[in-house]
């Protein structure tokens, strides 16, 4: 629609701003489309801001939330916790074993490759849209499956021996420490190809409204640090 009461829908919005400062629109119709103008604009700017935003909070190598990213979504949940709007969540916190190996033995692409490898093998791993995986550190990984609890078993309970006898979350967790024990990844190396594997040592804490995400995760920290410790002398390279 094209009069001289009107505003074409393609005109750009500096006439729109140009016609507002005239005096505005002369009728329904021009303030009709200059408000389709101007929430057009402002939903390609809206796209491009929440596209940025995402290529900002991701690391280009993983495609997982980098450190920024993944205290933005770690402070939303908190405040999900703090109102009531989520019962807490647990922590799964993932350290690379031998991944310092790989990168002094081979070279830092190849390191790369196994970040990637294995960045991967979580995201295909059926994690929900809701849950937040991040990748802070270099060879750090942390799953917040949030809104949810963890079914500590009873002392006695078999399934401190045997988790693969156990169900809901502890059965991902299971499943997921079975699936990330020996990763393996191909790549050529002095014009040979090469295969090498990467693990990972994983822990776990819990968050709720007695505990924050914080502290949980500086507790999921410390129990890392004493896996790493008790089965640092079966790792080939001492990490």
């Amino acid at each position: 629609m094209e009069t001289e009461d009107t505003l074409n829908m393609s005109n750009d919005v500096v006439v729109v701003m140009n016609a507002l400062a005239d005096g505005g629109p002369k009728n329904l119709d021009q303030a009709t489309d200059m408000l389709w103008v101007l929430a057009g604009e402002l939903s390609e700017n809206a796209n491009l801001i929440k596209s940025l935003r995402g290529l900002v909070n991701r690391k280009q190598l993983t495609g997982l939330l980098n450190d920024r990213g993944f205290n933005e979504e770690t402070m939303k949940e908190q405040n999900r916790v703090d109102r009531g709007q989520s019962i807490g969540g647990v922590i799964i916190s993932i350290d690379l074993a031998g991944f310092k190996r790989i990168n002094d033995e081979y070279n830092m692409g190849v390191g790369d490759q196994a970040l990637q490898t294995f960045a991967n093998a979580i995201k295909d791993f059926g994690f929900r849209d809701t849950d937040i995986i991040g990748n802070p550190g270099g060879d750090e990984f942390v799953i917040i499956v949030t809104n949810t609890s963890l079914d500590y078993p009873k002392a006695g309970n078999s399934v401190l021996n045997d988790f693969s006898h156990a169900s809901g979350l502890w059965a991902k967790i299971d499943a997921l420490n079975k699936a990330t024990q020996s990763v393996p990844f191909e790549f050529e190396y002095n014009g040979k190809m090469v295969e090498e594997h990467i693990s990972a040592r994983t822990s776990v804490a819990d968050y709720d409204a007695n505990v924050s995400i914080k502290d949980a995760l500086a507790n999921a920290d410390e129990k890392a640090k004493l896996i790493k410790k008790f089965t640092k002398q079966y790792i080939r390279g001492g990490r």
